[in-house]
């Protein structure tokens, strides 16, 4: 299984969880069995686990048909993107005054390695 640490945001910036997912054919199954740890970053200790096992097994699309990594580069430059003020987080605090940042939305959405197209949720 491949570890994968993200933060969820529930409110504490120390609040992390790994993900451990399984591997196929070396490419991780995204959305597939996986094993959740919730860890405090600040205590280290594990706050949660949680295991989802609903994944039924399938074959997977081949991989040598994936379009390359430049295609799925140029799709996504090819979006919209918009200018915005931000208030960035430098070691946890945010800046006082807002900057000026390129933003493209990325909520939910993935690139089909087999069409190049987005796939919108």
């Amino acid at each position: 299984m491949n570890p994968n640490w993200k933060n969820p945001d529930r409110g504490n910036p120390h609040q992390y969880v790994v993900e451990f997912v399984p591997s196929v054919e070396g490419l991780p199954l995204v959305y597939g069995r996986s094993i959740d740890i919730g860890v405090n970053g600040v205590a280290g200790k594990i706050t949660e686990y949680y295991q989802k096992l609903d994944q039924k097994p399938t074959k997977p699309p081949d991989k040598r048909k994936a379009v390359s990594i430049d295609a799925a580069d140029k799709a996504l430059l090819a979006k919209p993107t918009e200018l915005l003020y931000i208030y960035p987080f430098i070691n946890g605090k945010r800046l006082a005054k807002p900057v000026l940042a390129y933003s493209i939305d990325l909520n939910d959405i993935d690139i089909n390695a087999l069409t190049g197209k987005f796939k919108e949720y």
